[in-house]
């Protein structure tokens, strides 16, 4: 009993609360009887409570009956039929473990070993389809499941296993290297001995592989029957409770519906972040899917990728033989372009900053598109149009509220709804992000939350959740600044909850309003500082989001640390210039 009211109210019960566990398992129980499984499947223990179940009643159970008969198998020396096997075993998950219920602290670590007992399933299998030498099919599931876990290292070892089992070494070796950067960047550490001796073997030709499996035989066609093209189809999955943007959709599609037949069609959605950018791209991506039979590519460029191996993913997903990637850039470019010259493909970028490492991936095709998104307007992009995406409208702020916390919570406390989107700055992420907490804790009312996040020092805590963490979205934003412009982002947030002129932006930051002009627009294209209106006289009036104002104030470098200012105003301008070209 005390288990499950730790689990409901964690630190806080309410008075009865052991009263309304009782009332709660007896409308189960009746519940279950209402659907035949009688009253005896919730027995009463002097402590609480078993749940009696038979075979075939838990998915769980038919899950590990599945993964034990594969191992059997594997003993027995069958690869194949434990192949099969396992497979079959993880074909039976749905998605994340009880996805669509709150999680209490038993529960949450409940699921978390159940993702890891997944997780190593997927590795366990893939390491068998190695053995059989089964290397197409695995590339693209290992780069799905590295996108997933970034710094998963025996992902990482599979695929460059994968990939030399094709006959790509210099594309296994590329995958070391890129992990290797990411460590050392996100950990400060080095790969695994075991990442390192394999890329030895590689370097000196001595790793074993297995043959490559040969495919089997594709069936004759009827004769006049033409064979269907394969269509890349490479869009994550549409959110289900995608709210509002009709007007940034409708824009997004007329805008491409209008450029076809002309040239490649491009197309950057452009906000501050947390504002949605990726999951608005994904939606119409989704929508237009028809009208780009020939597939729809998508990568994320955030972090250190290249052009050159964004290409290597998209020329392997369009079945170039790895043996066949060109080692040069231009060549990759022109392979690509080859590739994209008659076909209607659209192409999607995620989180881009720097319009050199664009122009590369943009396809030749005059009925392609690409869709772009990034946390700047991306200057000097050529025939580039842009749709700025801002905070949510207040009533689709809460409509996603009430969607992600589930039920009628939203809806049942309007006005704290309303308060709550607003001390989430109105950006779907930290919505979504309030409504994860919510939903974890179905004893809360709306109301309580507000009150914890009316706590300024604690606001961007109260917004983590187990994928969400508004803090590091800032930081990255922030770190893309050069160091003259985070000062100058400091020195402006000491400012406070206000809006200000420029007049004002100039005494703070030490120098004239001419001169204060550079860093301010750097701060408005970087989507980090917003024009909330005008001053009596015309002149504009600035505000920073209260989250990210939060959120630089509290950085390390706010005290002691901080970035020291520019030595003179032609660093500003110079450094604006340099990050526009990069």
């Amino acid at each position: 009993m005390n288990s499950l009211v730790d689990e409901l109210w964690d630190a806080s019960p309410p008075k009865l609360a052991r009263k309304t566990v009782q009332t709660y398992v007896y409308q189960l129980r009746k519940e279950l009887a209402a659907q035949g499984a009688g009253q005896r499947v919730i027995e009463s223990r002097p402590q609480g409570y078993m749940i009696r179940l038979s075979p075939g009643e838990l998915d769980y159970w038919d899950f590990q009956t599945a993964v034990d008969q594969g191992w059997e198998a594997l003993r027995q020396g069958d690869s194949r039929a434990a192949l099969d096997l396992l497979r079959g075993a993880l074909a039976l998950w749905r998605g994340p473990a009880l996805a669509d219920i709150g999680l209490g602290p038993l529960l949450s670590a409940q699921v978390a070993h159940l993702e890891g007992v997944r997780l190593r399933l997927q590795e366990e299998i893939i390491d068998v389809a190695l053995r059989l030498g089964e290397y197409r099919g695995l590339i693209a599931e290992l780069e799905r499941l590295i996108t997933a876990n970034p710094l998963h290292e025996g992902f990482h070892a599979q695929l460059m296993m994968a990939l030399a089992g094709r006959g790509d070494r210099s594309g296994a070796l590329d995958v070391f290297q890129r992990l290797r950067a990411r460590i050392a960047d996100e950990l400060g550490l080095d790969p695994s001995e075991r990442l390192v001796d394999l890329q030895r073997e590689l370097i000196q030709g001595t790793l074993e592989v297995a043959p490559a499996a040969e495919l089997p035989a594709e069936p004759a066609e009827p004769a006049g029957k033409k064979a269907p093209r394969m269509t890349l189809a490479q869009l994550p999955p549409d959110c289900a409770d995608f709210v509002g943007r009709r007007q940034e959709l409708s824009a997004i599609t007329g805008a491409f519906q209008r450029a076809r037949g002309t040239a490649p069609a491009v197309m950057v959605v452009a906000g501050q972040t947390g504002a949605g950018k990726t999951t608005l791209a994904v939606r119409a991506g989704h929508l237009m899917r028809s009208d780009f039979p020939d597939g729809q590519l998508f990568a994320s460029l955030s972090g250190p990728v290249e052009p050159f191996d964004v290409l290597g993913s998209f020329l392997r997903a369009t079945g170039v033989p790895p043996d066949q990637i060109p080692e040069q850039l231009p060549e990759r470019v022109n392979l690509y372009r080859s590739w994209t010259a008659e076909r209607r493909v659209l192409v999607v970028l995620d989180d881009a900053a720097y319009v050199q490492r664009l122009t590369p991936l943009v396809p030749a095709g005059p009925d392609c598109a690409v869709l772009i998104t990034s946390r700047v307007g991306l200057p000097g992009l050529a025939g580039a149009s842009v749709v700025t995406v801002g905070p949510l409208p207040a009533e689709d702020g809460v409509q996603l509220l009430d969607r992600v916390a589930g039920g009628t919570r939203a809806a049942s406390e309007p006005e704290a709804a309303h308060r709550l989107v607003a001390l989430c700055d109105n950006l779907p992420l930290a919505v979504r992000a309030a409504g994860e907490k919510l939903a974890a804790r179905p004893p809360w009312p709306v109301q309580k939350l507000v009150t914890r996040m009316l706590d300024s020092d604690r606001r961007l805590q109260e917004l983590v959740t187990g994928q969400l963490n508004p803090s590091e979205w800032f930081e990255n934003a922030c770190l893309r600044l050069s160091p003259s412009y985070r000062w100058a982002l400091l020195r402006l947030c000491s400012i406070g909850p206000v809006a200000f002129p420029l007049d004002q932006a100039a005494e703070v930051l030490g120098t004239d309003p001419g001169s204060a002009e550079c860093p301010v627009a750097e701060l408005v294209d970087a989507h980090l500082l917003r024009v909330v209106g005008t001053t009596d006289g015309g002149a504009a009036l600035f505000r920073f989001p209260d989250l990210i104002r939060i959120h630089v104030l509290s950085r390390d470098d706010a005290q002691a640390s901080a970035p020291t200012p520019p030595e003179s105003v032609s660093q500003w301008t110079l450094e604006r210039t340099r990050t526009a070209t990069l």
